[in-house]
């Protein structure tokens, strides 16, 4: 940028929650200017690391439930940014499959057990669910193995349908849980467009790319002197379904 020096610093934890809070303190330490923490477990991270550092949130699902800022309209503290609206999506998700599938009874949920947005959208699929009839079956995976076990136990159990919470970076390629999902023909629904660009039946989530590219008005703002508890965090979000198939900071 003309007139002005501008480094980003990565700090990519590769599924390893372990690495989070060393990544955090090394960046605070530098210091930063702004931390842009992209999902739940680096935004806990950064958090803890620092309460005086501006905190820009990325793909944050619950962040009041997650005691990262006190309500989206006033954030207070250091802590602002962009929420998915996880929590009500996951509702219109389960509302979708039983759409496309009228006599969808038993429902299968895989998500990320190392991510712990896992801890608050489960209970709020089970809620939709319980109101449409349908029996969650949950598959907390942690690792691949993981994952192709409760494929594995999914395809033998013969359920109806299945949803795949966000962030879900476990799987060996994107078309795996798409492919094996329409061999054994067993209608989907993903949170990350990714899965239905790659082969899966239904999407419906938020614009992850349209949320990066709005986390960059917050990092603008703070540098020019806005304080994040002024900065109502956001829940405006660009969703989809698809029955086919999208001075110095750092990024945590």
């Amino acid at each position: 940028m003309e007139d002005r020096d501008i480094s980003i610093v990565f700090k990519i934890a590769d599924n390893v929650n372990e690495r989070l809070a060393g990544y955090a303190a090394e960046l605070v330490g530098m210091p930063v200017d702004v931390l842009l923490a992209v999902a739940t477990s680096a935004q806990l991270a950064a958090k803890k690391a620092t309460s005086t550092i501006p905190i820009v949130l990325v793909l944050s699902a619950d962040p009041v439930g997650q005691g990262l800022v006190a309500n989206l309209a006033h954030p207070g503290g250091n802590i602002t940014g962009l929420v998915t609206g996880s929590l009500s999506v996951t509702g219109k998700q389960v509302e979708l499959l039983k759409e496309t599938v009228p006599g969808l009874a038993r429902l299968a949920v895989i998500g990320n057990a190392t991510n712990t947005t896992m801890t608050s959208l489960l209970p709020a699929v089970e809620d939709a669910a319980r109101v449409m009839g349908v029996t969650v079956q949950a598959f907390p995976v942690s690792s691949p193995g993981e994952l192709d076990s409760a494929l594995d136990r999914i395809a033998a159990q013969r359920l109806d349908a299945l949803l795949v919470l966000p962030a879900l970076s476990l799987v060996r390629t994107d078309d795996q849980i798409p492919a094996f999902a329409n061999k054994a023909g067993l209608p989907q629904i993903y949170a990350d467009i990714e899965f239905a660009r790659a082969g899966g039946l239904l999407h419906y989530g938020a614009n992850f790319a349209a949320q990066h590219r709005r986390a960059a008005d917050y990092v603008d703002k703070i540098l020019k002197g806005a304080r994040p508890a002024d900065l109502p965090s956001s829940s405006r979000q660009s969703s989809t379904s698809s029955s086919i198939l999208r001075r110095r900071r750092s990024s945590v």
